[in-house]
């Protein structure tokens, strides 16, 4: 715990038990990420040409069927994943780090649909301004809480590992 004071007696073994490797699944892990990372990385790659054939044969507009209901299913997602990151920041959660990180990828996502789809220059200006104020800060918020939730989580355990060794002492 980098940046924290000498640990009390009993928090270092306390800490080590929360992480137990005997306790993660071990057979097949490494070959499963291995080629999960593979799989990912030749997705990224076939991505580029298609990614180039959709910018030169889309249509510059186009009118949608359903749009309505597109971004409000858009924004209910949106809405789910708000209220599972600070119910999971509430509760310490384990899926923390997951749902802030895909909060933050769901707000880039809205704010960046909301401005390249606005269709006057007043829709245009709101849409940058509430992206530059409220989607982009949050998001980038989020991403803080998800590189750092670990070692909030790592502080917890120690809190609760000294709580423990007082009461048995």
């Amino acid at each position: 715990m980098a940046g924290s004071e000498e640990p009390a007696p009993g928090e270092e073994r306390a800490v080590a038990a929360a992480y137990d490797p005997s306790r993660m699944p071990s057979t097949g892990a490494p070959r499963v990420m291995w080629a999960s990372a593979l799989i990912l990385g030749i997705g990224a790659v076939l991505l580029i040409p298609w990614t180039v054939y959709l910018a030169w044969t889309l249509p510059g507009r186009a009118v949608a069927e359903n749009y309505d209901v597109a971004w409000t299913g858009f924004d209910i997602g949106l809405i789910l994943v708000l209220a599972g990151t600070a119910v999971a920041a509430l509760r310490g959660g384990r899926w923390l780090p997951t749902l802030a990180a895909v909060t933050a990828a769901t707000l880039l996502i809205d704010a960046w649909f909301d401005v390249v789809t606005a269709s006057t220059t007043a829709d245009r200006v709101e849409a940058v301004v509430l992206a530059a104020v409220v989607e982009v800060p949050v998001a980038c918020a989020c991403l803080w809480i998800a590189v750092n939730a670990q070692e909030f989580n790592d502080r917890r355990v120690a809190r609760a590992a000294r709580r423990t060794s007082r009461r048995a002492a």
